[in-house]
């Protein structure tokens, strides 16, 4: 059985990682700041995963880590990720744990457009991608530590957390009649993730990390659609006519001052901008035809569900 210490268990991909471990009938163990109230098969352990002292304790005989914790609130993005991961990389050296990172597209500039393979030269436009970028050269140096990176497109899925799908293009608990549209046209196309799908692909990396090199990473093209289709499915699952409207960026100009999350949303726009696509080759090379994918409508269908809006 695999023994997986879980920090960042209480946000959406930790948490959609940790179901999909205990469904494995795997041994789960949670670092967290606060119990969670999904407790059940679970080890949690209070701590903090700034504080060296806390997770070198909670990764104590765990056969991998998960690293899937983020500054709260947007706060210290200068210094706070690199030193979390700092203290996952000296905790999995004692214990000989893999690390699994979850990457995502910031990474990269737009000039990639669709053809983003997982080896594409690395030039953000914005702070949050170049802190990614130092983020996996962390990584990338340590080369007695088995790294599994998987980057994914914005998430959405039940138990997510705060996303652009439920903070900028709908409305939880209620019906839904209309969508907002970041871009600038609802025809352009964006990368997006299921959360369920993205935990088992993890897994599944997991399962083959004896056959992986020491470094490795993938991009996952699990979703890839426009807000225009967005609502063509939504209209499908409702059985309404769904109206587009413009996401009001000016808005979010003036409450940018006095608001961390909304002046780190704008520094993304461009991403809602340009068609920026995975190239999923090499996650194709190594699971083949098993890679994880629920059709849009069904997954959908759950995260509605979930926020209420059905």
């Amino acid at each position: 059985m695999k023994n997986i210490l879980i920090l960042g268990a209480t946000g959406s991909l930790g948490g959609a990682f940790m179901r999909e471990c205990l469904v494995r009938g795997w041994n789960v163990r949670a670092l967290s700041r606060k119990k969670s109230g999904f407790a059940d098969g679970v080890e949690w352990i209070l701590g903090d995963a700034e504080n060296l002292g806390d997770v070198m304790a909670a990764a104590n005989g765990v056969d991998a880590i998960f690293h899937a914790v983020n500054p709260a609130g947007y706060k210290n993005w200068e210094v706070s990720p690199e030193l979390m991961l700092e203290n996952t990389i000296k905790a999995a050296k004692k214990a000989g744990a893999i690390i699994l990172f979850p990457g995502n597209i910031y990474n990269y500039a737009p000039i990639l457009g669709e053809n983003i393979a997982d080896n594409s030269p690395q030039n953000p436009i914005s702070e949050k991608g170049r802190i990614r970028v130092r983020l996996e050269r962390l990584l990338e140096k340590e080369a007695d530590i088995k790294t599994i990176i998987l980057r994914m497109g914005d998430f959405f899925g039940p138990q997510s957390g705060s996303s652009w799908l439920t903070e900028g293009i709908i409305q939880k608990n209620k019906p839904i009649n209309s969508i907002s549209s970041p871009s600038k046209t609802p025809n352009i196309r964006h990368q997006w993730a299921y959360l369920p799908d993205c935990a088992k692909c993890f897994a599944e990396l997991l399962e083959k990390a004896d056959g992986l090199p020491n470094f490795s990473r993938f991009n996952f093209d699990n979703h890839y659609f426009s807000n225009a289709e967005l609502a063509g499915v939504i209209g499908e699952i409702t059985g309404r006519n769904i109206k587009i409207k413009q996401l009001p960026w000016w808005l979010f100009t003036l409450i940018a001052p006095f608001n961390k999350t909304i002046s780190e949303i704008i520094k993304m726009r461009y991403l809602w901008d340009y068609e920026m696509r995975f190239d999923g080759a090499g996650l194709k090379e190594i699971l083949g035809n098993n890679i994880p994918h629920t059709d849009l409508k069904p997954a959908l269908r759950e995260t509605l569900k979930y926020y209420g809006c059905l």
